[in-house]
């Protein structure tokens, strides 16, 4: 697991050829532009202004988003931007953020996903939440997983090491790496990223068409 120091470096790669991800931090005064063919998905701490199809969304507090066309720039706080190369996606800004996930996770954690893959297999960005006094089972993910605690503090356990997380940190973890959250006495919140899926929509089963019954035998 690697913890990403953000005052000695702006950028990190996933180096994974299949599912090409790269995390970013930007700052006060500073633009976002997604690279051609590729979708940031991230975080606003603080205050930006996302310019997308003529449109402009002004973001405040804590916001996450993904964008695929047009640009955002940083007007306070910092920005946390999970980029997915070889992947169109869509614009979209979600301003708020629950106190609880609707979906359950291991270990007595809870998750929401805030950002869905539009077909089975694509990108998702996702709110994890961890009660107080968690302590997960080891485990591991197929693909690398990047995040950013949003509050709260906790620890990160490796096989052979412990790592403190605090509010602001923004880590990578790479693919098959055993590894659990803990947290003490207080809440943990982290924006988590995952540049794949093995959930999601396909030409034959989706909403519209799971609940669209042909008519027989009317012309």
């Amino acid at each position: 697991m690697l913890i990403f120091d953000k005052a000695k470096t702006k950028n990190i790669s996933s180096r994974d050829k299949d599912l090409p991800s790269s995390l970013s931090v930007y700052t006060k005064n500073e633009k976002i532009t997604p690279a051609p063919g590729s979708t940031v998905f991230g975080v606003a701490k603080g205050e930006a202004v996302l310019y997308a199809d003529q449109n402009e969304f002004k973001l405040k507090g804590s916001s996450v988003f993904s964008m695929t066309r047009g640009h955002m720039e940083v007007v306070s706080g910092e920005v946390i931007a999970f980029s997915r190369e070889n992947f169109i996606g869509a614009n979209q800004v979600t301003t708020s953020l629950e106190s609880t996930g609707r979906l359950q996770y291991i270990d007595g954690c809870s998750d929401t996903l805030l950002i869905a893959p539009p077909r089975l297999g694509d990108p998702c960005l996702n709110a994890l939440y961890f009660p107080e006094h968690t302590i997960q089972t080891f485990h591991h993910h197929a693909s690398v997983r990047m995040g950013y605690v949003l509050s709260g503090f906790g620890t990160a356990d490796l096989l052979d090491q412990s790592i403190s997380l605090k509010e602001g940190d923004v880590f990578m973890i790479p693919a098959q790496l055993k590894h659990r959250f803990k947290t003490d006495h207080q809440k943990m919140m982290i924006i988590a990223f995952h540049p794949d899926s093995d959930w999601g929509p396909t030409d034959e089963i989706h909403p519209m068409i799971n609940k669209t019954i042909i008519s027989k035998n009317v012309k």
